[in-house]
């Protein structure tokens, strides 16, 4: 999952809005280094920014790039760790934002304390023709929306 060269572009929005997004960020790993010893990736970000504006709306331009964060792969347990940069440029505590070992019905804590149910495992296929598990989750509140994460490449909550 973490390879030199990867990004991440993430958009947000609101149903039923008149444009399908509000703002977007790209995401990129910039450099490995060691912390609290383990071996992170540092992960930055751009703001995509519309240049038809007010409408947010392609083609986007890209802001300076920030400190996210760092992240790190247990390719062992199969699984993806993330620490969040604080204001204060500190890193977070270290929180599971994917565990590809997962069997259906386990569960595993997504989105600031909400726990999820994985319902069941598919594959799916990548634009380049590569196979990849997708996993399927179901939120234990319903107050929350189902879902989903590919193996190697991430899901649609990002980094939470």
């Amino acid at each position: 999952m973490l390879e030199p060269g990867k990004t991440w572009d993430v958009f947000s929005g609101e149903a039923g809005g008149i444009v399908p997004y509000k703002y977007g960020f790209r995401y990129f790993t910039n450099g490995v280094h060691s912390y609290l010893g383990q071996e992170y990736h540092s992960v930055w970000s751009k703001l995509f920014s519309p240049t038809n504006t007010p409408v947010f709306v392609p083609p986007f331009g890209l802001g300076s790039a920030v400190p996210f964060g760092v992240i790190r792969e247990d390719t062992v347990s199969r699984k993806v760790y993330f620490r969040r940069a604080e204001f204060d440029w500190s890193l977070g505590e270290e929180r599971l934002i994917y565990d590809f070992s997962l069997l259906v019905g386990d569960s595993i804590q997504m989105d600031s304390h909400i726990w999820y149910v994985l319902d069941s495992i598919s594959i799916t296929t990548l634009e380049n023709s590569e196979l990849r598990r997708k996993f399927y989750f179901h939120p234990t509140d319903a107050a929350f929306s189902p879902t989903f994460y590919i193996e190697g490449i991430g899901g649609k909550n990002g980094f939470s």
